[in-house]
Parts: C-alpha cells; structure tokens; sequence
C-alpha cells in the first residue's frame, strides 16, 4: 500500500472511531479548521535544504468538543537547493489527529499524531516519498470571535520523523525533521445563537430575556449590584442605598429636598430647610415646637413659649395660659351663676374672656367643659345643674368668639363629684362650684408649642 493510500485508510478508520464516540455529541459540532502557516524549519542534512522555509495551509474537522481530524500540506523554500530549477525542494504531508485541552476558552493548547509524509525533488525529475509518524502540539490564541467563526493566532510545533530511502544516505533509518510554525486559523460552525444580544449564547443562557444594554453574568442574567430593579448597564446611578424608590433610568428622586431619597424617607413632606435624621423626619433639639434649621433660636429652654422662628416670646404669658400649658387642664374658679341656675353673671366674663383668647390661639385643642357643684341638693339635680352651667359657658364662648369651632368642644356635668375643698364650710363650698376646661389631646398642644 502505497504512502499516500495508507493516510487515507487512516483518516477513514480514525474518523470512525471519532464518530461512533461522539454520538449525541453537541448540535453546534462539526467544526471546520482552516489555518494557513509558514515558519522555519531543521531537516536532515541529507536532504540539502538549508534552514527551510515552510509555509502551507491545513484543514481538518473539529468532530466532538476535544477531538478532532486534520489534514495539511506544505512547501519548504530552501536555498541549498538539490535542484536547480526548482525553489521548492520540500513537500510534506500530514494526516492528524488532534486534542484540544481548552476548547472554549481564549487560549487553546493542543496535541497532535497520526501520518506523515516528506517528498523530495531529486535530480532528473525524480521524486523520493519518504513516509512515518508526526507528533506535536501548539497552543490557538483566540483573535476575535464572532457568530459561527472563531479566529485564533495559531503557534504550531512538530517533529515529523520518517523513514530515509536510497539514494541518500542513511537509507532505511528513520530521520527527525522539525517545523515551527505561525499563523492565522479559522474554525467555522453551526452558527450559535444569542437571541437577547447579552453575549451569552442561547445553550448557556439561563436569562434568554435580558433587556438590550444590560451587564450580565457568565450564565446572561442581568447584574443589579444596587438591587434596585435597574440592570447594571443601564443604570445611570448604580450605586443607589437599598429601598430608594428610583426612575426608569436607576436614579433615586427626593420629593421633599430633605437629603433623604423616597423609599428610605418615612417623612416625605418635610418643608423645606428643616435639618432631618436618617429616616427623613424633622428634628427639633430643644423641643420648642419648630424645627431644627428654621430654628432661630435652637437653645430655648423648656416650656418657654416662642414665635414662629422658634425664638422666646417677648410679652410675658398669663398665669392662666402657664396653667395651661403645662397641666392640660384649667380650673375656672371665678365663673359665678345665680344661685340655683345655669344663668351667668357678669362677675365671670373676664375669666372666661381669658380662657376664650387663649383657646382661639389653639385651634387643634379638643375641650371638655366641666361643670361641677357642691353637695347641697340631690345627686341628679346637682348633676342636671352642672351640665346646664357648662353648656351656658360654651354657648357664651361661641357666641362671643366666633373663631371657636363648637365641634372642638364637649360640656359635661358632673354634679358634685370630684370636690377640690370640704362641702361642710361656706368657703369650701364655692371652690366646689367651678368650671374645669379639660385638655383631651395634650399631644397636639405640646406639638403646637
């Protein structure tokens, strides 16, 4: 069998055995390899090529994911040339087979063996056909790739050791002939998919839905490193805080001004200038009812009436209004009614003029007028007597302020309960007659102040 139909049986009997094992083998295999070379050479000294130039192509099919087949053929220029008439004294022959160690990464090692052949030009047109064994290796050094095509920067060393034939010397030994090599390889394929565009391939893409422009990881699921339901790539500010509400584009938005993005602010209607905390919501250090930077005045004492800059009243406040302010409740003792009646007398408005000015500079205070008696008389008529006492107060409050919302009051009698002093003494007996002015939300009149 001559040298030539000895490659070809190879090719056939290792194509075979590569198939049958790579049954079910990936969609995307075959490949085809296409590869030009040129390099230099050391050959034995018997054939009279000094420092050979080997240049040529191969091509060869990438049949499962590691292994696969390939053919080449070159010419070796030398300028110790047997012949005259001929530059090209050298030409080889090969039929591989290939392992390649990193099949998908950017740099590829392989291994290489199987058939070689070298044929010489002698003198009257002769040619010797010398033929043996190949092995090598090298390394693919990917380019650039793109869909169905890979293009590699391929490094190529091998020892192609065949057998010498007469006339030259040595005949019948086996002799080593060493090429190195570079150049450009092409492996083209099935064409893979990558339906969202994100660089991943369909096979591998475990998020074939990503949005164009999105960063992704290894396996094409969208990166979010703020987790703020922007892609990273499209997101303009990726380095929101967790919670922030953001826009289309991953920027936060901040509605009241405060520092405090929406979504992490719990007081989003802060007005503004107001320093706030962590959370967005007003501080007011000195507790005197305006805010920490609109405070004019942030060291007022406590329980020291100020203005709206938050700085102390100048006018001093009544004895009434401290009583006020800091019990929730006032005691009316100079409201007088006629003796057995709900009927003012005049001796009371002042008191209850007081009152009535201080209660129109609260407007958010709910009030329980309270009427009380002492103990002369039965229970009921006491109890009837003192509701009439402190509906007849509220109905001159109303009517004489109209600013005052009756809704924000209520009259209650409670007869001779609760006594403030001894029933058994005249004078105990008219502190007992009082009207009370209860305080039912003290937590708005602290917020007031």
């Amino acid at each position: 069998m001559s040298g030539k139909s000895a490659g070809i049986a190879l090719l056939a009997v290792a194509g075979g055995l590569l198939l049958a094992g790579t049954a079910g083998a990936d969609l995307t295999w075959p490949k085809l390899t296409l590869s030009t070379f040129a390099g230099v050479s050391n050959t034995d000294p018997t054939y009279a090529v000094d420092s050979g130039i080997p240049f040529g192509g191969r091509a060869g099919f990438t049949v499962s994911k590691y292994f696969g087949l390939e053919g080449s053929y070159g010419k070796t220029y030398g300028t110790g040339r047997r012949v005259a008439s001929r530059n090209f004294p050298l030409d080889q022959y090969g039929i591989d087979l290939l392992l390649n160690v990193f099949p998908n990464s950017r740099i590829n090692p392989y291994l290489l063996g199987g058939w070689a052949q070298i044929s010489l030009d002698e003198p009257k047109h002769t040619v010797l056909h010398m033929t043996g064994v190949e092995v090598g290796g090298g390394l693919k050094i990917r380019l650039f790739r793109e869909t169905g095509a890979r293009w590699d920067l391929r490094l190529d060393a091998r020892d192609m050791f065949v057998r010498n034939v007469l006339p030259l010397d040595d005949a019948g030994d086996r002799k080593h002939n060493v090429f190195l090599t570079a150049g450009i390889s092409m492996t083209l394929a099935n064409p893979e998919r990558d339906t969202d565009g994100d660089g991943v391939l369909d096979r591998f893409d475990k998020c074939p839905g990503t949005v164009s422009g999105a960063s992704v990881d290894p396996f094409g699921c969208a990166l979010d490193y703020d987790d703020d339901g922007v892609p990273d790539g499209l997101d303009e500010c990726p380095s929101t805080p967790r919670g922030a509400i953001v826009d289309s584009v991953g920027c936060p938005s901040d509605t009241d001004g405060d520092g405090v993005m929406d979504g992490i602010d719990l007081c989003d209607d802060t007005p503004q200038g107001v320093l706030v905390d962590a959370a967005g919501c007003e501080k007011d250090t000195d507790g005197d009812g305006v805010f920490d930077g609109l405070d004019q005045c942030p060291g007022t004492p406590p329980r020291v009436m100020v203005d709206e800059f938050g700085c102390p009243l100048t006018p001093t406040v009544s004895a009434t209004e401290l009583e006020f302010l800091d019990s929730g409740n006032l005691v009316l003792d100079q409201v007088h009614f006629r003796t057995g009646s709900a009927a003012l007398l005049p001796k009371s408005y002042p008191s209850l003029d007081e009152a009535a000015a201080m209660l129109v500079k609260w407007p958010e205070v709910q009030v329980e007028i309270g009427g009380y008696t002492d103990s002369q008389g039965s229970d009921e008529k006491n109890r009837m007597l003192s509701e009439a006492r402190a509906k007849a107060v509220l109905a001159y409050l109303l009517e004489k302020y109209p600013a005052l919302d009756g809704a924000r009051f209520t009259a209650v009698g409670y007869g001779e309960a609760n006594p403030v002093a001894t029933n058994d003494t005249a004078a105990g007996r008219a502190r007992n007659r009082r009207v009370e002015f209860k305080i039912l939300n003290p937590g708005v009149l602290h917020r007031e102040r």
